[in-house]
């Protein structure tokens, strides 16, 4: 039993030290003042010499004065804290001349009783990771993409890129530590948690567009791209920046020229339909003036009756409305406004186009035919509805230019679908050529001749 009870204790402390020597750390004991009394093969390495050579020595005996007074002063520094100290340092293994970067962690070490017997060391490789961190930061600071890694809920910047400065005229000193509402970058703080709340329900954000404010305060319309990371058991955002004002501007300014091209393209319209309005127009015109001559030779003789001109005067008021329903179908058509959708009535929107259209049609001796079953209000733009649809009219008209007169009809009509209105605009032309059937949807294409396309 004694026997027994003696070897435990030995294969105990062969076992520990088979596992201290296994570890790819480096693993030492000194005493007190700086004299080595352990240490595992891996530390072995560093010195080029035995456990057996290094006991009872100092770092005086392996490495260099510099070198030395520096490991020293790390071991007072533990002493003194009476608590683990850790630092990074560059060391040549004396094995085999290779460097590696060695995180050291040390700390006083006491036996059962609290007494000091010395310090313990334990050095870790840290060679690939600095590497990789080295790259990261290149990579970092090279981006083109402004980038930067705040805390999610405080907004603190833990570190920017240099494009991040750059876009938004700051140093990347001044922001270092500072939050985002701090330097007034969101227009309001409401706008940035918001943003939080979103990458919360996610964790992955992309092409999140908002303004941010420049140093000296002026809009930057931005692209916002953000991840959640975890580092030190804190969560932290990185988030990847692109300024898109210049695209913004450029799509303003399409917008605008779209605006301005679909003006054009209805005072075209307007153009090529002027002398069928002006007929259309005179018609009740000429009604009017009619009338109202009549009028005055009735109010000529004294004893003429009241109830003789009452028949006139409401004529003329029905030929006034008619003048004026053209007009003011010319005026809503070709007056220059923004696309706004609203709820509106496609009847109406058909009504109008047949308005502009009927005279002309009359004069092309085409049949129009519009049965419209009962419609709900849409979403859309009545203006744009109508310039789409009259140019589908005459469209079809002109492709019945060589029908025969008792064929021209042209037919409209709705079907109501599940989510949407399907609008066709039929007529009995000579339809569309095999050959140029796949060009149907290319811009500027057009089957008329250049002048009229």
């Amino acid at each position: 039993m004694n026997m027994e009870h003696e070897q435990g204790p030995a294969h105990e402390r062969i076992q520990l030290r088979t596992l201290i020597d296994t570890l790819p750390d480096l693993v030492w004991l000194k005493d007190p003042d700086g004299v080595y009394l352990s240490c595992n093969k891996r530390f072995e390495q560093f010195f080029g010499a035995t456990e057996a050579e290094i006991r009872g020595k100092t770092d005086f005996d392996f490495v260099d004065r510099e070198l030395a007074e520096f490991f020293r002063a790390n071991d007072r520094a533990a002493l003194a804290a009476d608590s683990p100290r850790s630092n990074e340092e560059w060391v040549t293994f004396a094995s085999d001349g290779h460097r590696e970067l060695l995180h050291t962690t040390k700390a006083p070490m006491r036996d059962a009783e609290g007494k000091l017997l010395g310090v313990l060391g334990i050095s870790r490789n840290i060679t690939e990771i600095h590497e990789l961190r080295d790259r990261f930061q290149v990579a970092f600071n090279a981006s083109p993409v402004a980038i930067s890694i705040s805390e999610l809920d405080g907004g603190t910047f833990l570190d920017i890129n240099l494009q991040y400065a750059n876009m938004l005229g700051w140093e990347r000193k001044e922001l270092i530590g500072k939050t985002a509402i701090e330097i007034n970058l969101w227009p309001r703080p409401e706008a940035r948690q918001a943003w939080v709340e979103k990458l919360k329900a996610s964790h992955l954000l992309r092409d999140y567009q908002t303004t941010w404010h420049h140093r000296d305060g002026h809009p930057i319309h931005i692209s916002l791209s953000g991840e959640i990371i975890e580092l030190h058991e804190r969560r932290y955002v990185v988030a990847f920046i692109l300024d898109i004002t210049e695209r913004k501007h450029a799509e303003e300014l399409a917008r605008q020229q779209q605006e301005q091209l679909q003006f054009t393209a209805r005072l075209v319209t307007m153009g090529e339909m002027a002398s069928t309005l002006a007929h259309e127009l005179n018609q009740p015109l000429a009604a009017i003036a009619s009338y109202n001559a009549g009028c005055l030779n009735l109010l000529e003789n004294p004893d003429c009756p009241v109830q003789y001109i009452k028949p006139a005067l409401e004529k003329v008021a029905i030929q006034a409305q008619r003048a004026g329903r053209i007009i003011r179908r010319v005026h809503d058509f070709v007056k220059k406004s923004e696309p706004k959708r609203a709820p509106c009535r496609l009847a109406d929107v058909i009504e109008d186009c047949l308005g502009f259209i009927e005279a002309d049609a009359r004069k092309r001796q085409v049949r129009i035919e519009c049965n419209l079953p009962a419609l709900p209000m849409i979403p859309a733009d009545h203006l744009m509805l109508e310039q789409v649809l009259l140019n589908l009219i005459r469209n079809g008209m002109d492709a019945m230019s060589q029908t025969e007169e008792p064929h021209r009809l042209l037919n409209i009509s709705v079907q109501p679908l599940e989510n949407e209105l399907k609008i066709s605009v039929a007529d009995q032309g000579c339809g569309i050529a095999a050959e140029i059937s796949d060009k149907l949807f290319t811009a500027f294409f057009s089957t008329k001749p250049l002048e009229s396309a």
